[in-house]
């Protein structure tokens, strides 16, 4: 694949649940904090003289306000796909990793060892996150 055609991939920015201890936020719709803005600023300046073409992100706050960011720094409007959201982790979300490590044990094993059939307890699998995410990509690329 040449350059013209490459596909970048950035993470948003840290939101107050990615701070320690860290919950998990999955569909859940945590904002950017002060220091994620300022990661995304810093990502729009790094990536400014990259020749972008499109701009895409997930509809949750946290994904749109880091690419609204760069897209503004990069003169592009965001185009925003649900299906770039990170895993649906169901009755987890909201949870301390470290209160789910110590209250559900096997089934937090299950996840760290990240069987493509895991599947999140009211949410979806890593195998169907997967499916999602790689079709809105393959969305993204034509």
């Amino acid at each position: 694949m040449d350059e013209s055609h490459a596909l970048y991939l950035a993470r948003h920015g840290e939101t107050d649940d990615n701070r320690e201890p860290i919950r998990v936020q999955g569909f859940t719709d945590t904002p950017l904090n002060d220091t994620g803005r300022r990661q995304a600023t810093e990502l729009a300046e790094r990536v400014a003289p990259m020749g972008f073409v499109s701009l895409w992100s997930s509809d949750l706050s946290r994904a749109r306000e880091t690419a609204e960011i760069v897209g503004s720094r990069i003169g592009l409007s965001v185009r925003l796909d649900p299906r770039l959201r990170e895993a649906n982790r169901g009755r987890w979300e909201g949870r301390r990793f470290i209160d789910i490590e110590r209250e559900e044990p096997e089934r937090y094993a299950a996840w760290r060892s990240a069987p493509a059939t895991f599947h999140f307890p009211g949410g979806e699998s890593l195998r169907e996150q997967l499916e999602r995410v790689t079709a809105s990509l393959a969305d993204v690329r034509r």
